[in-house]
């Protein structure tokens, strides 16, 4: 459990770290290629039907995540990723906002998310060489703490995973929430899997 004082501040940032057995140009590919974000956008069960990315500084990417029929009905959910930085090779600083599939800015609840879910989140991508393999760290920022921070979490670790399984392989894995105070809390599951009950448990009710 994270300390009272990190608690006090009422949010925590969400880290996943990740090593894979390829090299460092193959890895920035993975999110800055349309066709390759197809492959790992969306947790488990999901696809991902469109990426339209605008990879600059101050440009503004639309994705779109479709569920399957029993999960909300097979809905399309479009974000938009928002550069603030980008270091080539090292850095990937973007924010997150739902989107419509027109890019327009939307209310997370229109798309049947809970009331507090966030609007924008700060998300920061860092990739590190590390002999011939990568280590590839993503920091999604300020999650309200509570049972809310379940669906960001479970989110982003399948979509690592599928990009595992589409074409990086990753050696080894960890995530963990890292609170504003520097508290940090292992949320590692022994066999890291996620069910779709859970899942579907988390989209439904948050």
């Amino acid at each position: 459990m994270p300390d009272d004082k990190t608690l006090g501040t009422g949010k925590q940032d969400l880290v996943f770290t990740r090593v894979f057995d390829v090299p460092v140009e193959r890895v920035w590919k993975a999110w800055t290629d349309p066709e390759q974000v197809k492959r790992w956008w969306g947790p488990d069960g999901f696809t991902c039907p469109f990426a339209k990315i605008d990879f600059h500084e101050g440009g503004i990417s639309l994705v779109c995540k479709r569920a399957p029929k029993q999960i909300q009905g097979g809905q399309d959910m479009y974000s938009t990723w928002t550069y603030t930085k980008i270091v080539p090779l090292r850095e990937i600083e973007y924010l997150h906002h739902f989107a419509d599939e027109d890019g327009n800015r939307v209310d997370p609840a229109s798309q049947g998310l809970p009331p507090e879910m966030p609007e924008e989140v700060r998300n920061l991508v860092t990739f590190k060489a590390v002999g011939d393999k990568t280590e590839i760290s993503v920091t999604e920022y300020d999650w309200p703490v509570g049972h809310l921070m379940q669906m960001p979490k479970m989110g982003m670790e399948q979509c690592l995973d599928k990009m595992r399984v589409g074409h990086l392989r990753p050696r080894k894995g960890c995530a963990r929430l890292v609170g504003q105070e520097s508290a940090r809390l292992d949320v590692q599951k022994p066999n890291g899997a996620i069910t779709r009950d859970e899942l579907q448990k988390a989209l439904l009710n948050g």
